[in-house]
Order: C-alpha cells, then structure tokens, then sequence
C-alpha cells in the first residue's frame, strides 16, 4: 500500500530542509470545490494547527511576520486566502456565515480534523460563526479586534472612520488612523509594523478586487446589523479567549467585553494605548498571550 502525503505534508517536503519562515513559508495551492485556494504553512506536525482567518481586504501578507514565527516555534501555524481574495481563485461569500462554511471547505480539504482558529476583525466574525457551525472542528477560537454582531449597544464608527473604510486604497495616513492609536508612540508603532510587511521571498498577493471588497463589505454589514451571533453566544461550548485594543476605532472594545459576558468560560484581554491593530502593534506580547491561551 503506498502512503500518500496530505496537502501540508506535500508543501513542507518541497520546502525541504530549510527553516521555514513567515517570509519564506511557500505559496502553495490546492482544489476546493473545483477552486484553486492559496495556502501556507510553518512548523507542519507541531501539535494542534493554528489556523488564521484575516480581516476585511486583507490576504496572507497582512499578518506580521514577526507574530506568525513567534506562534510557530511551538505549533503549526496555517494560512490562506479564502474563496477569491487574493491568490485564491473563485468568489467570496456575501455572508459572514458563507465565509465560514468556506473556511471549514478549506481546513477539511487540508486534511485537518481539529484545529486552533484566530481570527482578527472580519476573521473573528468568521470564527464566531466557524464556531457554531462547525463546532467539531474547532477545539479553541481567538477573536481579536471583533465582534460577535447584534450587540445593540455596539458605537457606531465615526465618520472619519468610515469615510477612510470605504477608499478604494488606503494610504499610510489611513492605515496608521485606522489600525494604531493616534499619537506619536501609537504612529511609531504602526511605522514599525509596516517596515515588517512585504518582506517576502515571493511576490506579494495581489489585493482584493473592488468585487471583493464590495462583497465582504456588505457581510460585515449585515453580520452586524441583521444576522450576527451574539443572541445565541451563551450556546457555544468552545473556548474562546476575546481580545482588542481599548482605542480600537473600528470595532470599539466595548462589543469584546460584552461578548465575553455572554460567552460561557472565555477570557478576555482588553490592551490599553492599542488601537484595532493592537495584535502587531505589541506583536510579542499578544503572541504569548495566545501561546498561553492555547497550551492551557
């Protein structure tokens, strides 16, 4: 009987014997669904994989380098773009909940049974909704800079916010507003991030295509507005640890500390002077707060 490699297994042999890094990690690809579906992976084999679901317009080279190789020193570290965001070929879901199902495609197709899931901003809308649907999947979740929709006292973005969400390309200026806090350390900070980014061995992703953006726009929308988890949030049995910056601009913090209220058994961890990039603006620091969340 000849044995066969799964999708991971496969990458990490053609990587061969070199370390392989957040900015060597190859792109690697495999058919969902009759879909091409970007992926990477570090540290293949090491304990429970943590699987990474990003936040709006975003593809794989939006997570800092220096956070992924933290976490994959001590367990697999998976990434991919999702059903037509950036090397991923097909289209994305207009719905929070289609992204998740999408996500459960992907993870399966990887010939992974169980996983970790962290998701920022959109993503940790996604893994609200992986969570309750796909409940066999996940053994614990991270949602950071999110929320879990329909919170009725949730703040609204201000319209400078919004104004800048809704550029078709964000500058610098509009990144370091909407990502880190607006002050000299808060800009130096999300400067710091950003020299990290775009190191890659390989050319970058290419961004998300005005169809795309328009498509994850409306599923955050509705999510929060119309269809989000919050009214059943007191059903869900997996572990959640629900993090965000205390001057988060774009998801007010205030929706994690309610969500952790109504979530059995999570934890929360609010960062003070970090704003909806807080996870990279401190990249070290939530890292081990992750790490530790996982090994409990």
């Amino acid at each position: 009987m000849v044995k066969t490699m799964s999708p991971i297994s496969e990458a990490t042999a053609q990587a061969g014997e070199k370390t392989v890094t957040a900015n060597t990690a190859p792109t690697r690809y495999i058919e969902v669904s009759d879909t091409k579906i970007a992926y990477r992976i570090l540290n293949e084999g090491a304990g429970i994989p943590l699987v990474l679901l990003p936040r709006f317009r975003a593809t794989m080279d939006d997570w800092d380098p220096n956070f992924l190789d933290y976490i994959a020193q001590t367990r697999s570290v998976v990434l991919f773009d999702n059903f037509g965001v950036g090397r991923s070929e097909g289209n994305s879901s207009d719905t929070i909940q289609g992204m998740a199902n999408d996500a459960a495609q992907i993870i399966r197709a990887l010939d992974l049974s169980k996983v970790d899931v962290l998701g920022w901003s959109m993503g940790g809308m996604v893994t609200y909704a992986l969570a309750m649907q796909h409940e066999n999947l996940v053994r614990k979740a991270i949602s950071a800079g999110s929320t879990p929709g329909l919170i009725a006292t949730s703040s609204p973005m201000s319209e400078k916010v919004g104004t800048i969400v809704r550029k078709p390309v964000n500058d610098t200026d509009d990144f370091l507003y909407l990502f880190f806090p607006d002050t000299e350390e808060g800009r130096k900070l999300g400067l710091t991030h950003l020299t990290r980014l775009n190191k890659r061995s390989e050319p970058t992703s290419p961004p998300v295509s005005a169809e795309t953006f328009m498509t994850q726009a409306k599923a955050v929308i509705v999510w929060r507005t119309q269809t989000g988890a919050y009214p059943t949030l007191n059903s869900v049995k997996t572990p959640f640890l629900i993090a965000n910056g205390e001057d988060d601009v774009m998801i007010p913090a205030e929706d994690s500390r309610v969500a952790a209220k109504a979530l059995p058994g999570s934890e929360l961890k609010i960062y003070p002077n970090a704003g909806h990039g807080f996870l990279f603006q401190d990249d070290i620091n939530f890292a081990v707060d992750v790490v530790d969340f996982l090994s409990k």
